[in-house]
């Protein structure tokens, strides 16, 4: 089963709109496509509600992470510049 976010987009502050949480431990797999603008995001690692107190900075890309992770989610790097973001997680 997997869980995902389809052409998202993201605010100054992290929303449910940019964000995808799995129940378990899943891998964040296949392709995670940030278009627009740049990105911020965080990983929940331990639990689906337990997110990294630190952030990474992510530029516009077509790519993937290969994480085992119970989510991700986006916010804006710029005020006011929202960007679209796809990804998956697959369990």
């Amino acid at each position: 089963m997997a869980a995902r976010l389809v052409n998202a987009a993201t605010a100054d502050g992290y929303t449910t709109a940019a964000t995808v949480v799995s129940s378990r431990r899943t891998r964040l797999v296949g392709s995670l496509n940030v278009s627009n603008a740049a990105v911020y995001y965080q990983l929940a690692r331990t639990s689906p509600d337990d997110w990294d107190p630190d952030e990474a900075y992510l530029l516009p890309v077509v790519g993937s992470l290969d994480r085992q992770v119970f989510g991700i989610r986006f916010r804006s790097a710029a005020a006011g510049v929202p960007a679209r973001v796809s990804c998956e997680l697959v369990t």
